[in-house]
This record gives C-alpha cells, structure tokens and sequence, in this order.
C-alpha cells in the first residue's frame, strides 16, 4: 500500500474527529429529569438510545416515579456501568434542561 495514501487517510481521519459533535465524545451539558422526561430527552443522556429511553419510560408507567437515581439499575438494560455513564446527568425532580454540547 502506498505510504502517501496511508498517511493521508489517517489525516482525514483525525481531521474528521476534529469536527465530531461534542455528544458523540460524551458531552452533555444540563440535566435530564428522570421522572418526567420524554423518549426523546432521556435520549440526550450518555449511550441511550431509543431503546434504553423507552424502558425507563415503561418502567416509570409500571412502577410509578422513581425515589433515587440508583433505581435506574432496576431498567432493564441498565446497569451498573450504564448508571455510572449517565447518572451524574440525572435528577429526579425540576425541568429537563439537558442540551448537547
């Protein structure tokens, strides 16, 4: 393989990563209110996607609010790593106020 082409490809590369929007890297800015977010906002927190926001939501409906953040480990899910991620971006009461950086 030719080296010019090598190296400009990791170029590319790391210029690419330069652009690469803050929550892709795990920024966050805001809090996310675990009690009365949407599917969309509980999105907004680290590694939840539409399948982990919609969980906490039927846990919500099923269970009623949660009383600690450390309830989120009952989502399935949701773990002990995951609650590490995003727990520190989570309250239980007051607005959503989550936005990415």
């Amino acid at each position: 393989m030719n080296c010019a082409i090598v190296r400009g490809t990791a170029l590319s590369f790391a210029a690419t990563l330069a652009f690469v929007p803050a929550l892709a890297m795990g920024g966050l800015k805001g809090v996310v209110n675990i009690n009365t977010a949407t599917v969309e906002q509980l999105e907004l927190l680290p590694n939840v996607g539409a399948v982990r926001a919609r969980a906490i939501v039927e846990h919500r409906k099923e269970h009623g609010p949660f009383k600690s953040v450390e309830e989120l480990e009952a989502v399935s899910g949701i773990g002990e790593k995951a609650l590490g991620e995003i727990g520190r971006h989570c309250v239980l009461k007051g607005q959503t106020t989550a936005q990415r950086e």
